[in-house]
């Protein structure tokens, strides 16, 4: 917030392009404060609002005329390593702060329908740090992973699941060959959405990039039924850093409308209210 509020006394008509999700649940008002005597043009970073993967999964669902029973996004990696080295731990929001904007914008792609209705449950699981010199060890409250639940306009239940210690929380038959990244695989990371008929017993899955073995920026879907898969979609360009980038700076020339609004990445930051207000909670 400092870095963004400097920028804007220096030069209040500039081009800004901040990473998502903006701030955190607890500046929401701060940034209002900052932003009220901005008169230039400011977009959020949230690069998964441009993925070609969630098209093609929104794309099948509607194909097959399915009925959405469940849905669930998931972003996980081993970052033991990275945890231990130093990086950024999010005390506010915890393990769910570092996908959860990502995770919440893929659900949302696939139609207004998965807007909240009303939450059901959320967990957090600690985080353990391992290592032969030292005499325990090192519990990270609430780091290791994050389940979110809530049910949707529509009726589908949405399950929102992260992992900072390798366990895959829904695995799928596709390009992975295991459920756990181990902590020494800085490449791996399982990124999924799934769209579930369980009346059918059928479910679309885009599996986002890095996939194993493959090329960045390509990415999959899968269509199983009776979980097992029946057809592949693949390889899937899907370069997008590129995309938002360039869309960004779109907006900045006046090309086009802005790809991620403040208003929208605030949205998106008010889901965390829903497992704090009762009982329902409605954006």
């Amino acid at each position: 917030m400092q870095v963004l509020g400097d920028i804007i006394r220096e030069n209040p008509g500039t081009n800004i392009l901040v990473e998502k999700p903006v701030c955190t649940l607890l500046q929401v008002e701060i940034l209002g404060n900052i932003l009220r005597d901005f008169h230039g043009k400011v977009t959020v970073n949230e690069n998964y609002c441009e993925s070609e993967v969630t098209n093609v999964v929104r794309e099948q669902v509607k194909r097959m005329n399915l009925t959405p029973s469940r849905v669930i996004s998931e972003m996980t990696k081993n970052r033991t390593r990275d945890i231990f080295n130093g990086r950024f731990l999010d005390e506010e929001h915890y393990a769910f702060g570092y996908e959860g904007s990502h995770m919440i914008a893929n659900v949302l792609k696939l139609g207004s329908g998965f807007l909240p209705l009303s939450p059901s449950c959320r967990s957090y699981d600690d985080m353990y740090i391992e290592r032969p010199n030292m005499p325990s060890p090192v519990v990270l409250a609430k780091q290791g992973v994050s389940e979110r639940r809530y049910i949707a306009e529509n009726g589908a239940q949405v399950i929102l699941y992260t992992a900072m210690d390798g366990n895959i929380g829904y695995y799928y038959p596709g390009p992975y060959t295991h459920g756990y990244i181990l902590e020494d695989d800085a490449r791996t990371r399982y990124r999924i959405l799934s769209v579930e008929d369980e009346t059918r017993d059928v479910a679309v899955v885009g599996f986002y990039e890095p996939l194993p073995d493959t090329a960045r920026n390509l990415g999959k879907v899968v269509i199983l039924r009776k979980r097992r898969i029946e057809r592949e979609i693949g390889m899937i360009a899907d370069d997008t850093i590129y995309r938002a980038l360039q869309r960004a700076l779109d907006f900045f020339r006046g090309k086009g409308t802005n790809p991620y609004s403040v208003d929208q990445a605030i949205r998106n930051l008010k889901f965390l209210k829903l497992w704090e207000n009762p009982p329902v909670w409605r954006i």
